[in-house]
């Protein structure tokens, strides 16, 4: 897998960083990447159900297994009521629930999202329409990387909740702009990050308005049903159209001595 926190070799990297293609925007109007997503959403409402529905499928299904392993451990001791067998499934029980939880937090949300993000992208590039499975197609693509970020990112959140949370949307807006240099680019995190501070420093009203939209856009999703099967597709839409609106085709990358 290699060292996911050095950068990669020139030719190692993603497509975006090629150059060509779509340019940067100038970043003047922050309703153009809603509109791009909305416009995406429109002319492919069935990949994104689709999609959604797969992904809100494994999701429910991870969590209960993970229910199921808590109250299975615990099941014998009420059975038997013994309390020592109790006890000792009591505390099997909080253990499976505790690493499935970590492990579908740090593990396997993370590489879905990568392997979404990568769909919706190819979408966007013509490349293949989204679909049903985008959520698994490329689910162990670049995964160390990929969970590095995550990790670096959920510290940088917690820590910064601790100063009074606005450090900590910060740090959660931030990393939710650098995820896609990881998943296209394969931008070290260590990289990512900085490069996603300094375009957020020179561009703050930019992205201050593109998070806001994104998260209403995604709160108002979830209050309906059918809403909440299309909110993470679409929320995913907004980091990609984000991205390449801050840095087109070329990447983040092509920034580097800029």
């Amino acid at each position: 897998m290699g060292n996911v926190w050095n950068a990669p070799e020139a030719n190692d990297m993603g497509p975006g960083a090629t150059g060509g293609g779509e340019p940067p925007s100038d970043l003047s109007d922050p309703m153009e990447v809603p509109r791009r997503v909305f416009e995406d959403v429109r002319d492919h409402l069935a990949g994104y159900i689709l999609s959604g529905i797969v992904m809100t499928a494994v999701v429910f299904a991870v969590i209960t297994g993970i229910m199921v392993l808590l109250f299975g451990f615990m099941l014998p001791g009420i059975i038997m009521e013994d309390e020592t067998i109790s006890l000792i499934g009591s505390l099997l029980g909080m253990a499976a629930y505790f690493f499935g939880i970590m492990g579908f937090a740090f593990l396997l949300m993370p590489l879905m999202t990568a392997s979404m993000l990568r769909a919706i992208d190819a979408q966007r590039a013509g490349a293949q329409d989204l679909g049903a499975m985008a959520a698994l197609s490329t689910l162990r693509e670049d995964a160390g990387r990929i969970i590095g970020f995550n990790l670096a990112g959920v510290l940088l959140t917690f820590v910064g909740m601790l100063f009074c949370y606005v450090p900590g949307l910060i740090a959660s807006a931030l990393m939710m702009f650098a995820l896609p240099m990881v998943v296209f680019e394969r931008v070290p995190p260590v990289t990512a990050y900085q490069l996603g501070w300094k375009h957020m420093t020179q561009h703050a009203g930019w992205h201050v308005a593109v998070w806001l939209i994104s998260m209403l856009t995604v709160g108002i999703l979830s209050i309906t049903f059918v809403g909440i099967i299309v909110a993470y597709p679409i929320m995913f839409a907004f980091q990609v159209f984000a991205y390449r609106t801050a840095y087109g085709d070329q990447g983040a990358m092509a920034t580097m001595d800029a």
